[in-house]
């Protein structure tokens, strides 16, 4: 199992109830490069709340003519012990500040029933997609979890987690 993922995945609190100080991560480097004002700040502290401080890579999108008006995303592989997960982060200015969401990645070689049972066993259950995915809730409604099985023996979980702030 997975343990050092695990423990990020599941705890149950998210990123709009902690503030983590960490050393400024590759996406919040390149946000003030690119002369991002709006959403600055919710990128730093998103991106050392997901991020913290594991190594990283970084791929970034933008819109060159009005980068500080409209979507900025990032796509960054973040290290762990055991592996690699894909972090999605996307930001978007709005009339009052900045919409942000963040979605993790991590294919576990075992089965999404002994995830379900071992890892996330306090989360609620909230449905089912294409019959096959699970989608579990933290108590406060924050992060969701998603949980598809893969492989010819469904012996694989892809999990992915995700919240989005406004």
């Amino acid at each position: 199992m997975k343990v050092v993922l695990a423990c990020t995945f599941a705890a149950a609190i998210s990123f709009q109830s902690m503030a983590v100080n960490a050393a400024d991560t590759l996406p919040y480097k390149k946000a003030q490069e690119l002369g991002v004002k709006k959403c600055l700040a919710k990128v730093r502290e998103m991106s050392n709340f997901v991020l913290k401080e594991a190594g990283h890579g970084s791929d970034t999108t933008w819109n060159n003519k009005e980068t500080d008006s409209r979507l900025l995303s990032f796509f960054v592989s973040r290290g762990y012990s055991d592996g690699d997960s894909q972090v999605s982060m996307q930001f978007a200015p709005n009339g009052t500040g900045c919409d942000a969401v963040y979605t993790e990645t991590m294919l576990w070689e075992t089965q999404c029933a002994l995830v379900r049972e071992e890892i996330f066993k306090s989360w609620k259950y909230r449905g089912n997609l294409n019959e096959k995915t699970l989608i579990l809730q933290n108590d406060n409604g924050t992060v969701d979890i998603y949980l598809t099985p893969g492989g010819k023996a469904s012996n694989l979980c892809l999990v992915t987690k995700r919240e989005v702030v406004y």
